[in-house]
């Protein structure tokens, strides 16, 4: 592997990918897009992303939950918080603007 060989050889093997694209492909059996054009495609990885990282952040809650014998009656216990808890405090914030305005232009 260290000869003038080994290392050409080595230049032509693919590069590893990374070990999310490698359960992508291989765990996931996710080979191909399902969309033509960058935007589509940005777009495709984007979904596949998020349900790959919620699907993680799902089995760590789970875990979590075992360990502190806190077993939720429901799955969605976990997951709805995080996203409602950002959107709700989004709204609180606008809310928070618009009175500001509205005093300001009284």
């Amino acid at each position: 592997l260290t000869s003038e060989e080994g290392i050409r050889m080595r230049k032509k093997r693919p590069i590893e990918p990374e070990a999310v694209f490698g359960q992508m492909k291989f765990d996931k059996s996710y080979y191909r897009f399902r969309h033509k054009g960058k935007d589509k495609v940005a777009m495709d990885f984007a979904i596949f992303a998020i349900a790959f990282n919620m699907g993680k952040m799902h089995k760590t809650r789970q875990n979590q939950a075992f360990l502190f014998q806190n077993t939720p009656q429901n799955s969605q216990d976990l997951v709805i918080p995080l996203f409602v808890e950002p959107i709700w405090l989004k709204i609180q914030l606008m809310q928070k603007n618009r009175d500001c305005i509205t005093k300001l232009a009284a």
